[in-house]
């Protein structure tokens, strides 16, 4: 009995297939066709992610999950670049150092595709800055100016020097000097006296020697208790030269890039307190404490090269898909937005599920 139902259910290979004509197709060949870019047996699913991703309010997001292998993130990145490519492109963004502020950065906005252009332009200031810098205080012009001031410095404190020394010698009293040490010593007949000989001096002549060297001393105090304010107003105009110098070498690389950007009032001030900040970094960097290219290239970057934001001050729509299988994946409605760091479980204040299953036989 089973046999005989077997053998009457039984399908020929015929009957396996579809039959059809080719009158019943419009085109020659499946050359003519273009692909197809939907979910087969999807229609709801697709019909939410067309819901979802048309939500324009911030908060509004989709949810999509389903089995591996039902297409559901390729159809749904093809879908959010096909609608991206109809909205209008959102505005770059870039963070620059807030130099009073460094742990807060500010944000540039900049138009569409702009953002690159302003990145290489400040990394081709950095290359600029390290071929003028320190170059610029080894010219001739600088060497003079700077000498000018450590001269008039010095004939100051050689004129008092003078001053003391020819009292000394009209009390025959040497005055020795060196780069950090000032000292008086007895002379008989035009001879410095080592210790041994000024011990045989009578006492009388000795403690004479002893008054005289301690007059000068004082007297010496009195002419050089100007000296440091020598000090402070030559390294006052040293640091009006260097800054000068420095302005005077950074207007011709900053004029052009204020006068691309002029329309940018945002950059257009980056750009001014990136300037005022650059006397201060030039000086440490170059001429206090000079380092090699490699150090002060980075240390510059660090500084002045702007990074990118990877998301954008408006709300933008996401898109999170999941399955069983896979980690959560999350992906920008804006084709030209970086991927945000995947999650587990989306935090949104609205969500849009969809629920992508694996077709069957029937559908």
């Amino acid at each position: 009995m089973p046999d005989s139902v077997a053998t009457r259910l039984r399908l020929s290979p015929e009957a396996l297939a579809r039959p059809f004509t080719a009158e019943q197709f419009s085109f020659a060949s499946t050359d003519d066709l273009e692909p197809f870019r939907g979910v087969l047996g999807q229609e709801r699913a697709v019909e939410a992610l067309q819901f979802g991703v048309a939500m324009p309010r911030p908060g509004y997001n989709v949810f999509v999950m389903g089995e591996p292998g039902t297409g559901r993130f390729s159809f749904a990145k093809r879908y959010l670049k096909t609608e991206a490519k109809r909205l209008h492109t959102p505005c770059d963004w870039l963070y620059v150092n807030h130099f009073d502020e460094p742990r807060n950065p500010k944000a540039l906005e900049l138009p569409p595709g702009s953002a690159g252009t302003l990145v290489a332009d400040i990394n081709g200031l950095i290359d600029n800055l390290l071929a003028t810098f320190p170059a610029v205080f080894e010219h001739p012009s600088f060497q003079q100016k700077k000498s000018a001031i450590d001269r008039a410095f010095n004939q100051r404190y050689d004129r008092a020097l003078d001053v003391i020394e020819r009292a000394a010698l009209e009390k025959n009293v040497a005055l020795y000097r060196d780069s950090s040490n000032i000292a008086f010593t007895p002379m008989l007949e035009g001879k410095a006296l080592d210790e041994a000989e000024f011990s045989q001096l009578p006492d009388a002549e000795r403690e004479r020697f002893h008054e005289n060297i301690s007059g000068l001393e004082e007297r010496l105090n009195e002419e050089l208790a100007s000296l440091p304010q020598w000090k402070r107003e030559s390294s006052n105009q040293l640091r009006q030269l260097n800054e000068e110098t420095i302005t005077l070498a950074l207007q011709p690389l900053l004029a052009p890039l204020s006068e691309k950007y002029a329309e940018n009032a945002g950059v257009c001030a980056y750009l001014q307190a990136m300037q005022v900040n650059l006397l201060r970094t030039v000086v440490e960097q170059f001429v206090d404490e000079p380092k090699n290219d490699a150090v002060a290239r980075k240390m510059l970057e660090e500084q002045y090269a702007p990074a990118w934001s990877r998301a954008t001050p408006q709300a933008r729509a996401r898109l999170w898909c999941s399955s069983p299988t896979r980690p959560t994946t999350t992906c920008s409605a804006a084709s030209n937005t970086a991927p945000t760091r995947a999650r587990s479980t989306p935090h949104t204040d609205s969500c849009a599920r969809v629920r992508c299953t694996r077709p069957t036989a029937a559908s």
